[in-house]
């Protein structure tokens, strides 16, 4: 990864590759990876895991994990906002002073690698799909 500063953070997200936050500086690359469909969690400092998750464990809203990095004593705190807007926050704590936050919204990343018409026609469309659908279900089984 190529670092334009002394500190950086990057979050990316697919559903091929999950969701990434980087968080790093001269001394120390921080990622949590997210994985879409099973949501287990893998936290890895200079390419080296340090912990992971899954199951249960990882439906909790916040998660804390602490790690020492060359004599520094590290926390990062992995927090959702809102599970229907799909909003979480890494946070990465050295020496007990903040270094770096990093935000992830799905609502905001969709509208902007789609566009907001995009996506006003793609709810339309789901909305209309979901309603007719629903009227031949009542009406074919009679419920």
């Amino acid at each position: 990864m190529e670092k334009k500063s002394l500190k950086y953070k990057r979050v990316t997200y697919s559903y091929k590759e999950g969701l990434n936050f980087y968080i790093g500086d001269e001394s120390l690359e921080f990622n949590v990876h997210i994985d879409v469909l099973s949501n287990k969690r893998v936290l890895s400092v200079n390419n080296e895991v340090i912990a992971q998750e899954s199951g249960l464990k990882t439906l909790k809203r916040k998660s804390n994990y602490s790690f020492n990095v060359g004599g520094h004593l590290y926390e990062a705190e992995l927090f959702i906002e809102s599970f229907i807007s799909g909003r979480l926050r890494c946070t990465l704590i050295k020496d007990d002073v903040h270094f770096a936050t990093a935000l992830f919204s799905a609502s905001k990343w969709e509208v902007s690698q789609k566009g907001a018409r995009r996506v006003l026609k793609e709810s339309i469309a789901g909305a209309l799909i979901g309603g007719v659908i629903g009227f031949l279900i009542v009406t074919i089984f009679n419920i």
